[in-house]
Parts: structure tokens; C-alpha cells; sequence
């Protein structure tokens, strides 16, 4: 609750007293010192996306949170970069293993895609609406 009120506040009026306050409830709780005042409101999103990818990690809330902030798509969106693994040799003579990162599939995601399609009866019924974009 308290991510959300600091995400919500910032961008409501920007860095404020209680965007620190509720983000030092969170860091005191965690064992962490106080957030150093100062940010400017872009920096403070940035901190704020961050600390809920790492304090929500296990909650589903990632898919909601990149939909929400429109970084899913385009040339930087998350999830447009490649899968990546690990191609392990060992080395035949001394055993030594070397380690080498592979794409493995290429991301594809596009901003229609953030949308539902409008099923067609519901379009029918109402000839006022309009079929999503890409659908």
C-alpha cells in the first residue's frame, strides 16, 4: 500500500514529505537507512519502479505495473528485449568450463497488445463502437 501511495503522490504533485516518509516506512522495515531527500520527480519514478519490481518480485504485480507505466512495447520496452541462456563448454583438455550468453527468441511485443479485442457482438449490437487497433 505504501508503494503505491509514494507512486501515486509523485505523480500527483511530485517529490513531497510524505513520498519520503512512506518510501523510509518501507526502507526502515527492511533495515535499510533513510532515502536521501533531493530527488527530482523523475528520478524518485524511477526509484519507486524500481523498489516495486524488487519488493513485489513474487506477487504478480510486474505484468500490471508495465502495462500501467507504457514501457511494454517499442524500440526499449522490457518486453522487447531477446530470451537470453547460457551456452556452457567445457574446455577438452583441462576441464575448464567457459561460459557464453545466447539469445535463444527475439521478443516481440506491440502496442496493440496492451488491448483486448472488442468482440464482434458487442460491435454489432452497438455500431457506435470501435474495433481496438491491430484487432
Amino acid at each position: 500500500m505504501l508503494l503505491s501511495y509514494a507512486e501515486a503522490q509523485n505523480e500527483a504533485v511530485g517529490p513531497d514529505a510524505s513520498v519520503y516518509a512512506a518510501l523510509n516506512q518501507l526502507r526502515k522495515r527492511a533495515g535499510l537507512p533513510d532515502l536521501a531527500a533531493g530527488m527530482s520527480q523523475g528520478q524518485l519514478r524511477d526509484y519507486i519502479h524500481r523498489e516495486r519490481r524488487v519488493e513485489l518480485a513474487f506477487e504478480d504485480k510486474r505484468w500490471f505495473d508495465i502495462r500501467r507505466w507504457k514501457i511494454t512495447a517499442g524500440p526499449t520496452g522490457v518486453l522487447n528485449t531477446p530470451s537470453m541462456g547460457m551456452q556452457i563448454t567445457p574446455d577438452k583438455t583441462t576441464g575448464k568450463l567457459t561460459y557464453a550468453k545466447v539469445k535463444v527468441f527475439e521478443n516481440r511485443f506491440f502496442d496493440f497488445q496492451n488491448w483486448m479485442p472488442i468482440p464482434q457482438q458487442d460491435i454489432a449490437k452497438n455500431t457506435k463502437l470501435v474495433q481496438n487497433p491491430g484487432y
